[in-house]
């Protein structure tokens, strides 16, 4: 704490020592993040964000889908309801398939097995929607 930024004068544990009388207290509630979109389902039954691909019901052809986007997760919902959870893709043009069957019972992608329900910051993962 005893370093001096280049044009400054005074260390940086002085400024701090004065400054933290003005900081606030962290808020408990939780702050979204996520980038939302709305693109349309393509023919094969797929979504396009950011240069990935991710599957939904074939049902959703051609339909317009709300795209919540987060650091590790993709939820993609359909009329308020949530249809499918992928988790996030990075590099361009990977895709995040399954199975049409899947989408209905608990979503089995191409072997990840992931659940179709919001994502929880607190366990990091889908959770069951009721």
């Amino acid at each position: 704490m005893d370093r001096v930024i280049d044009t400054k004068t005074s260390v940086i544990g002085s400024d701090f020592a004065i400054e933290v009388g003005y900081l606030q207290e962290l808020p408990t509630e939780h702050f979204d993040i996520t980038c939302s979109s709305k693109p349309r389902v393509d023919a094969k039954s797929r979504v396009v964000v950011r240069q990935c691909f991710y599957s939904v019901p074939v049902s959703l052809i051609a339909k317009r889908v709300d795209v919540s986007l987060g650091a590790e997760r993709v939820i993609i919902s359909f009329q308020g309801r949530m249809v499918a959870c992928h988790e996030r893709l990075v590099h361009r043009g990977e895709q995040s398939l399954i199975l049409a069957t899947a989408h209905s019972k608990g979503l089995e992608p191409l072997g990840k097995p992931v659940e179709v329900t919001p994502f929880s910051p607190e366990t990091k993962r889908c959770e069951a929607i009721i």
